[in-house]
C-alpha cells in the first residue's frame, strides 16, 4: 500500500471510529450524548459553566435562620401541602426584591427548590415555581432545576434563580430514600 494511501486510511479511521461510541438520545428531556452508552449532559456542563461565569449575585440576599423572613418562608411551606410539608426544614433562603427562593427537605416529600413571591406584605408559594420529585438523572441537578424554574415562572428574577446552588446534603437525585435525611 503507498504511503499516501496508508495515511489517508489512518486518518479515515482516527475520525470515524470514534463516531462509532457516540450517540446522540433525545428521548423524554434534554438530549444527551451517549459516550459508549455513558450519557453525557453535555447541555447541563455548558449551561452550569456559562451560569457561573456570567452570574451577578450581588442583588441576591442570603436569609440567615434567624431572619423573620425566614420564620415566614418556613410557615409557608409548611403549610403548602399538608400534612406532608409540615416536617419542612429550610436549607438556603435568597431573596431578591420581592422574589424568594427557598431549598427545602422534607421527612415524606422529595426534597424541593421553591420559589415564593411577596405582594403586599402576604407570602405566596409559586406553585409552578416548585421542582421536586423524582431523580434528576442523568441530567446535571442545577441547571436542570434552575432551566425548569426559569420557564415555568418567567417574571422571577433570573439572578435569583442563577445564583442558587444546592446547600450539601440536598437530594436532587433522589439516591437516598425518603426518611433518610440529614440529622434523621
Amino acid at each position: 500500500m503507498k504511503r499516501r494511501t496508508a495515511l489517508s486510511v489512518l486518518l479515515a479511521l482516527g475520525l470515524l471510529l470514534p463516531l462509532t461510541h457516540l450517540e446522540l438520545a433525545c428521548d423524554g428531556g434534554p438530549c444527551l450524548l451517549r459516550v459508549s452508552g455513558r450519557p453525557v449532559d453535555v447541555r447541563g456542563q455548558l449551561d452550569q459553566w456559562w451560569t457561573q461565569l456570567t452570574r451577578d449575585c450581588r442583588a441576591v440576599q442570603g436569609i440567615g435562620a434567624d431572619a423573620p423572613a425566614h420564620a415566614q418562608a418556613l410557615a409557608q411551606l409548611k403549610a403548602h401541602s399538608t400534612p406532608d410539608s409540615a416536617s419542612a426544614r429550610l436549607l438556603v433562603l435568597q431573596q431578591q426584591g420581592p422574589w424568594w427562593l427557598a431549598q427545602a427537605q422534607f421527612d415524606t416529600l422529595r426534597d424541593a427548590v421553591v420559589l415564593l413571591h411577596e405582594v403586599d406584605g402576604r407570602w405566596q408559594v409559586m406553585p409552578t415555581g416548585i421542582f421536586s420529585g423524582g431523580p434528576t438523572a442523568p441530567w446535571m441537578a442545577e441547571p436542570l432545576v434552575r432551566r425548569y424554574l426559569r420557564e415555568r415562572v418567567p417574571q422571577a428574577p433570573r439572578a435569583l434563580i442563577d445564583c442558587w446552588s444546592p446547600m450539601p446534603g440536598w437530594d436532587a437525585l433522589g439516591e437516598r430514600p425518603i426518611g433518610e435525611r440529614q440529622g434523621r
